[in-house]
């Protein structure tokens, strides 16, 4: 007699091989091949399939705790960036193409949505998790570079991002005296409501010691974004 092992029952657990096979093919800048990810689908695609079959929407008693819903959102909004731009390159930048965050042409839990669906989502059901938008990756400069997000460790991963990324070289800037602080553009995206003050929280704990050092005069602080660099990253 034959042993079978049985399938999950939950496809979700099965999802962490396929996407992290294909964000193992970054380099250390987060830059992917995709002529490559074109020309071998599978593993997307095989990913893309599980996500269309349940979602914290679909299938609320498969993600009861907040932090399987987020992996799996924000997973979801970064697998189908990807989708987005290997289903129109040869492509360099993002404004090429037409509809990248409105269009819905994929399917979650049975629903087609699009990239935008995905931030009004989290931006009503989680208004209070600022550090989101270190997680959201649209595969260009202007956004960090994605990783597998996993619910047992997803807040220290929210935490690692926003460490990486706001203490790159440059990242934030900070001109004399009480100047304006540049940051970059996809903080932009937060919530309007309290931005700055949620702004000048993240950098007193995340940003270079000498910013936050900084920080602690008593100035009317001005946030600038810096201009969104929309070019893909991905291996010439």
């Amino acid at each position: 007699m034959v042993n079978r092992v049985k399938p999950p029952k939950n496809p979700v657990q099965r999802q962490v091989t396929e996407w992290t096979q294909v964000l193992s093919q970054q380099d250390t800048q987060g830059h992917l091949d995709l002529f490559d990810l074109k020309t071998h689908p599978q593993p997307l695609n095989t990913y893309l399939d599980q996500l269309a079959q349940q979602s914290p929407v679909s299938h609320p008693n498969r993600f009861k705790t907040t932090e399987k819903q987020l992996a799996y959102w924000l997973n979801a909004y970064n697998t189908l960036a990807l989708k987005l731009i290997i289903d129109a390159a040869p492509v360099n930048d993002l404004k090429d193409i037409p509809g990248f965050f409105s269009i819905r042409r994929y399917i979650l839990g049975g629903i087609k949505m699009s990239l935008s669906d995905i931030q009004t989502l989290l931006a009503r059901q989680y208004p209070s998790k600022p550090y989101l938008v270190f997680a959201l990756s649209d595969f260009s400069h202007r956004t960090p570079a994605p990783v597998q997000l996993k619910a047992s460790d997803l807040q220290k991963q929210l935490k690692q991002l926003a460490d990486k990324t706001l203490q790159q070289p440059g990242a934030v800037t900070l001109e004399d005296g009480c100047g304006p602080i540049h940051v970059p553009h996809f903080l932009s995206e937060l919530t309007e409501t309290n931005r700055t003050e949620t702004i000048l929280s993240l950098l007193n704990i995340h940003a270079p010691p000498r910013i936050r050092g900084d920080l602690y005069r008593e100035c009317n602080w001005q946030i600038l974004f810096d201009k969104p660099d929309t070019r893909i990253r991905q291996s010439l």
